[in-house]
């Protein structure tokens, strides 16, 4: 008969849950498996004993031994600090698609702490979390490209609009200054009608023309108003004036 043998191992507190398993389920897994009897001890150092046939009980204490240092590698993690809020969104995905896509291809737990921002990655081995970190920074650059991308094509948007502005102002311009040009102001038209001789003659009740109430030449005289009735008879106020201003009212008179 072969001699029994009984080997103690410690498996931290922290793992004690995944190693026996819902019901006991993965301890009595492992000891069918390897043919021996894992019970849990509650004194001692030690809080596992190995019972069974001496080879096989060295192998189940390092089968136990390989479990513990594969879950210490899964228990490893990797962390990442995210820049703001809005990263949250990218890593999760609608309803939490992205995260748990992520986890299922690279068999990871992702966790993030909303208050501290802080991303976690952990493992079953270090190449799962490496590839699983690798692919979030991927998905963050691809967010920050699209950003800059749109926050780029708005402002050409905007300069391309105001380009717009500027050229039809320019357009509104050349077409309104030749009309400014040629249109006389009203300033010099009516600065021009002031300074234009008056062609305008003094008419009686009958609506004869009446002569010209002050020969060209002449000096005005107070007594000289209304139609001169005598003919031929030279008033004596024009001894005032010059001589070809004398010449020039007696021809006038003699036509009357």
């Amino acid at each position: 008969k072969a001699r029994s043998e009984n080997a103690f191992v410690m498996v931290p507190e922290s793992s004690v849950p995944q190693f026996v398993g819902k019901g006991g389920a993965h301890v009595k897994e492992m000891s069918a498996s390897l043919g021996v009897d894992i019970q849990r001890v509650r004194k001692g150092q030690y809080n596992f004993k190995i019972s069974g046939e001496a080879s096989k009980v060295l192998a189940a204490k390092k089968a136990v031994d390989d479990w513990l240092v594969k879950r210490e590698k899964a228990m490893e993690v990797l962390t990442l600090k995210l820049e703001r809020e809005k990263d949250i969104a990218v890593i999760l995905g609608e309803k939490g698609t992205v995260a748990r896509s992520l986890q299922e291809d690279y068999k990871c737990k992702i966790d993030i702490d909303k208050t501290t921002l802080v991303l976690t990655v952990k493992g079953e081995t270090e190449e799962t979390r490496n590839v699983a970190m690798s692919k979030i920074q991927e998905l963050l650059l691809e967010e920050r490209e699209k950003i800059a991308a749109r926050r780029a094509a708005a402002k050409q948007e905007d300069k391309m609009s105001l380009s717009a502005e500027t050229s039809q102002d320019a357009v509104v311009g050349k077409t309104e200054e030749p009309v400014s040009r040629n249109r006389p102001s009203n300033t010099n038209s009516q600065s021009n009608s002031r300074n234009a001789p008056s062609r305008t003659h003094s008419h009686d009740k009958k609506g004869s023309q009446k002569s010209p109430l002050q020969p060209i030449g002449l000096a005005a005289s107070k007594d000289l108003e209304g139609k001169i009735n005598k003919k031929n008879v030279i008033d004596p106020s024009i001894d005032e004036g010059t001589e070809a201003g004398k010449s020039l009212f007696a021809m006038l008179l003699a036509d009357d």
